[in-house]
């Protein structure tokens, strides 16, 4: 049985008590907050990193990097900050045009 769920919300208010039962529930939640061809790659990374204040080692999120404008410099960040909280990523790599 697969131990996680994917999460999807339109707010840290609402995507962190249903994570909570899913931890209750002793699963994973998987968070994705995705953005397509978003012009301000930098607005979502934060929204990112307001959201894994939120979290530790029983999250996982899945990013997609065209969210963050394939910006490597940006996701980095990002995937270094999980690091540190233990925080599992998920990445849907898609294919950049640029």
């Amino acid at each position: 049985m697969w131990p996680g769920r994917f999460i999807a919300g339109n707010s840290i208010k609402h995507v962190i008590p249903v994570s909570q039962r899913i931890i209750n529930q002793s699963k994973h939640p998987i968070i994705n907050y995705a953005i397509e061809n978003t012009n301000n790659p930098n607005q979502v990374l934060e929204e990112h990193l307001r959201l894994i204040k939120h979290l530790d080692y029983k999250y996982k999120i899945a990013i997609k990097v065209s969210s963050f404008g394939f910006d490597e410099d940006i996701i980095n960040h990002l995937v270094k900050c999980c690091i540190h909280k233990n925080i599992r990523v998920i990445i849907d790599a898609e294919q950049n045009s640029h």
